[in-house]
């Protein structure tokens, strides 16, 4: 009997040992992205994962490929196509957007796609009550969002008639949902 006693408390020692060792296995990140179209372009919006761990970057990016069948030129500000954060909390009226209205140009050959990189662009109001929040995300380089669901955007906007951009602006948009735990 005691012999038997031994050998199970041994098994159970094992198996136990065994269990702490194995870890907890992690999700594999599923790239996501969301494309918008018209006649002459696709925008698509790509992140590296769907969800995201708190303080973790999110890696986020735009391509604009032009789908005509012969060069094209558009007006545009700078930049060309901005990014936009939207949730409840902090950016409950989108955060970015923020273009400097000059007049640039760019000539796109037949098929020609752009890597658009997502930057920080925006502001706040001195008497906002998530200045610090505000301070603090604007100091990160990297893409850095507190827990919570996230709307991101990109917005595209230009015209063909250098002499009438504000009559003949044309937007294109594309969005992903993110959650942040």
């Amino acid at each position: 009997m005691k012999k038997y006693l031994i050998v199970c408390i041994t098994l159970i020692c094992i198996i136990l040992s065994l269990l702490s060792c194995t870890t907890k296995e992690e999700t594999v990140p599923t790239p996501i992205s969301n494309s918008e179209s018209n006649d002459l372009f696709t925008l698509t919006i790509y992140a590296d994962n769907d969800k995201y761990k708190k303080h973790t970057p999110v890696d986020c990016y735009a391509t604009l490929k032009y789908v005509g069948d012969e060069p094209i030129t558009v007006y545009h500000s700078d930049p060309m196509a901005v990014f936009i954060i939207e949730d409840d909390k902090y950016f409950p009226y989108g955060y970015g957007g923020i273009r400097q209205d000059v007049l640039i140009n760019t000539t796109f050959e037949p098929n020609e796609e752009i890597r658009l990189e997502f930057q920080k662009n925006g502001g706040w109001s001195a008497d906002d009550p998530n200045v610090a929040f505000y301070e603090e995300f604007y100091n990160e380089k990297d893409l850095i969002l507190p827990k919570g669901e996230y709307k991101l955007s990109v917005n595209l906007r230009y015209s063909l008639d250098e002499d009438k951009v504000v009559e003949t602006i044309q937007s294109l948009n594309a969005s992903i949902n993110i959650l942040v735990k």
